[in-house]
């Protein structure tokens, strides 16, 4: 009897220190802390007020933005266009728009190959850390990061093809191993915890060990990588480089 109340209470207290409900009750706590913070919900609103112009007014705009008007060169602001329009008399405020929607594309497609290509990658390797599957990923990573982004993401573009999505999968090759090398390193740090050894002593095999328990706690370091302007996914370097492998090869 004594032993059957001590592996109840055993198993009691593993569900509610588990990792998954540690990290369903921090999700908890964090979505409390974001409504305490003005700063936070008003920057979230302007961010999703600008994908939201992004995304659904290029559907309700009549005027297109590749549209000239030699009569309408140089116009100033006006109720019909409102931020004026270019040398060749084409709306900018259009124009703003449909580029707006095309950048905020490239950005999430790019970003969201790279985490999840990259994020793969690291937990396997930092699970496995030190055998030849590890050697075998980073000595990949390694190669990619001998390469000039730009210089990598042109290259791969021209191997591609010139297009949009080509270029986005471009960006994407070249951000992968930011996020491949810091969740190897998360992984690392995680791999020897208690909670890591007490899955396998479960019985859970790799897979859920993986997936279930080391993931969730490498998320915060992942998020923060995913939306911090670093200097190959800040606004401006992102577009340069879909510029400059979107032209590649577009002329003889």
């Amino acid at each position: 009897m004594i032993e059957r109340a001590v592996e109840r209470t055993t198993e009691a207290g593993r569900k509610a220190d588990s990792p998954g409900n540690v990290w369903l009750v921090g999700a908890g706590g964090f979505a409390g802390r974001y409504r305490r913070q003005r700063l936070a919900m008003a920057g979230t609103a302007m961010i999703a007020l600008l994908a939201v112009a992004s995304a659904g007014l290029p559907l309700l705009l009549a005027q297109s933005p590749i549209t000239q008007d030699i009569e309408l060169v140089l116009d100033p602001p006006s109720s019909l266009h409102l931020f004026g329009t270019d040398e060749l008399g084409r709306d900018v405020f259009t124009r703003v728009v449909y580029g707006g929607r095309i950048s905020l594309q490239v950005g999430l497609v790019s970003v969201a190959l790279a985490l999840v290509v990259g994020t793969a990658l690291g937990l396997v390797a930092g699970y496995w850390g030190g055998g030849w599957i590890d050697n075998l990923i980073m000595r990949a990573i390694d190669a990619l990061l001998a390469f000039p982004s730009l210089v990598l993401a042109i290259a791969i573009t021209a191997v591609l093809g010139p297009s949009l999505q080509n270029a986005m999968v471009a960006i994407g090759i070249v951000n992968i191993p930011s996020f491949a090398r810091l969740v190897r390193g998360q992984v690392l740090t995680l791999r020897p915890k208690e909670f890591v050894e007490a899955a396998r002593a479960l019985g859970a095999d790799d897979l859920r060990v993986m997936v279930g328990h080391v993931l969730p706690n490498t998320l915060g370091p992942i998020i923060v990588l995913a939306s911090r302007p670093s200097p190959q996914r800040r606004p401006g370097a992102r577009c340069s480089t879909r510029a400059a492998t979107t032209w590649k090869g577009r002329r003889g």
